[in-house]
Order: structure tokens, then C-alpha cells, then sequence
């Protein structure tokens, strides 16, 4: 209860600036995101709860004394559990499902285009690391080298509580940049007979977008 009236106080408190309460609450937000992707908390309520609501209906499904229309609907609420998804894995499946088929479109229509040239390619295996690199590299060396460096600076200051949460909202930032990156440079099809020519592409679109991000950020301190 006290971590809780302390976080209370984090965003009643009449001193802290609105950007300050925000940047606490977005961290707090992605804190508890990531913490519940990584240790799966209402992945694993969801199927607790599902085992056991089915374990109840199997149990009166052996019972003798009831009807045949009793036991086919409580069939159906049994399929019906099982079948349950909520919310955010309902998103999930479809964007899942969208990128496969977009996927599946662009590799479609790279065959019919090799096809109707007649002429026949040879398409080298695309490497995973620097394709990784290409794409996401500078957004992973700011995370691993200023997020550590940031925590030893800001833990000497007088506010290292909202110096610690700006660098998590920043981290937090650049994967989510990186991974975009990475996820829609992923639907480029390989450009001639080299995935150099895609590296190199990656590779400008990476460092043009934090070269504009690093120039916004300039501009807004400066007004």
C-alpha cells in the first residue's frame, strides 16, 4: 500500500510539472507492458482461468442424471471458452494475419514479375545480422552505450527520479523506432541480384530519420 500512495503522490503532488507526471505515467504504462509481455501475467491468468471453467464443465458433463440438451449446450459453452480470445490477442492475430498476407502478396507478385521476363535469377540468402544492423544498429548502440552512461549521470543530479524515467521513455522510444524500421523495411523485396543494395537503402532511411529526429529535438529546446 505505501508504494501505492507513493506513486499517488507522484501525480498529486502540485509542485511537478504537467511533462514531468506525464513522463512518469508513460513510463509506469510501458513499464507494465513490457513486464506483463515478459512474464506473461494475463496470458497465464487467461489460461488458468480457461482450464478451470473447463475442468467444472467436463466434471458436470460425468454426471449421469443430466439431459442430452444440457450436455450439448454445455458443450457448446466448452468450445465456446476454449475459442475465447481477448482483446489485445485479437489485434495481435490480425496484424499477424495482415502481415502474412502482405507477405505473401509481394512474394507472389516478385515470382509473376521473374516469370513474365523469363529470365532467371539467382536470389542470395539475405543475412540476419546485417539486415538487423542495416535497419535498427544505430537505434540498439544509443540504447546499450547512453542507457547505462545516462543512469550513472542522472543518479548524481537532484531529480534522478525523472532523469531516470526520461531515459526509459527514450529507450523505449528507439526500440520502438528500430523495430518499425525493421518491420516495414521488411516488406521490401530484394532489389536486384544482392541484398546490398537493400543494407544500403536500410541503412540511409536509418540515418536520415535520427538525423531529423535529432533536429527536432534541437528546435524544440531552442523555442
Amino acid at each position: 500500500m505505501e508504494i501505492l500512495k507513493d506513486i499517488l503522490n507522484l501525480f498529486i503532488d502540485a509542485e511537478r510539472r504537467f511533462s514531468t507526471k506525464a513522463a512518469i505515467f508513460i513510463a509506469i504504462l510501458i513499464g507494465g507492458m513490457l513486464a506483463n509481455n515478459i512474464f506473461g501475467f494475463t496470458y497465464y491468468y487467461n489460461i488458468s482461468n480457461k482450464l478451470e471453467k473447463i475442468s467444472a464443465i467436463n466434471l458436470i458433463l460425468k454426471d449421469s442424471t443430466i439431459t442430452a440438451n444440457n450436455k450439448l449446450e454445455l458443450t457448446r459453452i466448452r468450445e465456446e471458452v476454449l475459442e475465447r480470445v481477448t482483446i489485445p490477442e485479437a489485434i495481435a492475430d490480425r496484424v499477424s494475419n495482415a502481415y502474412a498476407q502482405l507477405k505473401k502478396t509481394n512474394l507472389n507478385a516478385h515470382e509473376d514479375k521473374a516469370a513474365s521476363t523469363q529470365s532467371i535469377a539467382i536470389v542470395s540468402p539475405r543475412s540476419s545480422t546485417w539486415f538487423l544492423l542495416s535497419t535498427s544498429g544505430l537505434y540498439i548502440i544509443l540504447v546499450i552505450v547512453l542507457l547505462p552512461v545516462g543512469l550513472i549521470a542522472v543518479m548524481q543530479t537532484k531529480e534522478a527520479l525523472n532523469g531516470i524515467l526520461g531515459l526509459f521513455v527514450v529507450a523505449f522510444v528507439m526500440y520502438g523506432i528500430g523495430a518499425f524500421n525493421y518491420y516495414v523495411l521488411n516488406l521490401l523485396p530484394q532489389f536486384g541480384n544482392s541484398w546490398a543494395w537493400n543494407y544500403a537503402l536500410n541503412a540511409v532511411i536509418q540515418i536520415s530519420l535520427l538525423a531529423l529526429l535529432s533536429l527536432t529535438y534541437i528546435r524544440i529546446n531552442k523555442t
